[in-house]
């Protein structure tokens, strides 16, 4: 109850083994709890594990409280201020990595559930600081693409394959179609990022549901359009849902958790690309986002 003590992690070492103990292990505030006898090995790879989190959990908090202070940065401390935040993040996701090489060569199992949670959070914490980093280097104008024309098909198929487990986390499936695709104009990693928002957000706010891409060119333009019946967006919110400082009030109230700046970023990247982002949603029955992308250099959107 100490605030100056309260998120020192601690471990239960101890020969009181029946469900009962452990649960009050658990709810006077322990993160693990270890039945004696005890192997030395594994309370030390234990330790490492809990240690890792905490260390990454500073490194969010830290992230979180420098953040209005990097979107603020000009671009000659921005540098600067992307290095500071980027090495403790990546010393977490590498002591994540090194814990759980040693537990599955030890073959402790149960730790390796945790430790995968501890990476899995590494990885959304990576992606919710490049969010950020890009937010940062957009409102300096020093957000810049590398466009060129490519064929999407590979794209899409790269994309289908890195969102299918995270579909299936929720038990949806997922769709993709391509219908007379052609050639597109753009930044193909910046495309990827986008589609890869645009997916894992359908998928997070979507159960036992479908989640469907369908990618069609045509008049020198490809549209790509991420439908879900997932529970939907409110009109108010989908008024505000691409700033940086909005979300999903009805997701973010619920046990989805916030949509964060993915969607921010990918609607300022489809505007850097020449393109389009929009939104059209009902309220328990799902949602369509629209991305519209040039086909080539000559192409351009009548609004």
């Amino acid at each position: 109850q100490q605030p100056s003590t309260r998120d020192i992690p601690v471990i239960f070492v101890t020969g009181l083994t029946q469900q009962e103990d452990i649960k009050a292990g658990f709810d006077v505030g322990g993160v693990d709890y270890i039945c004696k006898p005890v192997q030395s090995l594994e309370v030390l790879a234990r330790i490492r594990a809990h240690l890792g989190m905490r260390k990454m959990y500073q490194s969010q908090n830290y992230m979180i409280n420098n953040l209005e202070l990097m979107l603020n940065e000009s671009s000659e401390h921005l540098s600067r201020t992307e290095s500071q935040l980027r090495a403790p993040l990546n010393a977490i996701v590498e002591i994540g990595r090194a814990i759980r090489a040693d537990a599955t060569n030890q073959q402790h199992t149960r730790l390796l559930s945790q430790i995968n949670t501890l990476l899995l959070a590494g990885d959304h914490l990576t992606g919710v600081f490049n969010n950020m980093l890009d937010i940062a280097k957009s409102d300096s104008g020093l957000l810049q693409l590398t466009t060129a024309q490519f064929d999407i098909v590979p794209l899409i198929n790269n994309v289908e394959s890195m969102s299918t487990s995270f579909a299936k986390s929720n038990n949806n499936k997922l769709v993709f179609e391509c219908n007379d695709v052609e050639q597109v104009y753009g930044d193909e990693d910046r495309l990827q990022q986008i589609l890869l928002n645009l997916t894992n957000n359908a998928c997070k706010f979507t159960q036992n549901g479908t989640v469907k891409v369908v990618t069609s060119c045509d008049y020198g333009f490809c549209e790509i359009v991420v439908e879900d019946n997932g529970i939907g967006i409110t009109d108010e919110d989908q008024d505000c849902i691409f700033q940086p400082t909005k979300q999903n009030r009805s997701a973010s109230n619920g046990s989805f958790g916030g949509a964060g700046l993915g969607l921010a970023i990918s609607y300022r990247l489809a505007k850097l690309m020449d393109g389009e982002l929009e939104v059209e949603s009902t309220i328990g029955v799902g949602s369509r986002f629209i991305l519209t992308i040039p086909t080539t250099s000559d192409s351009q959107l009548t609004h």
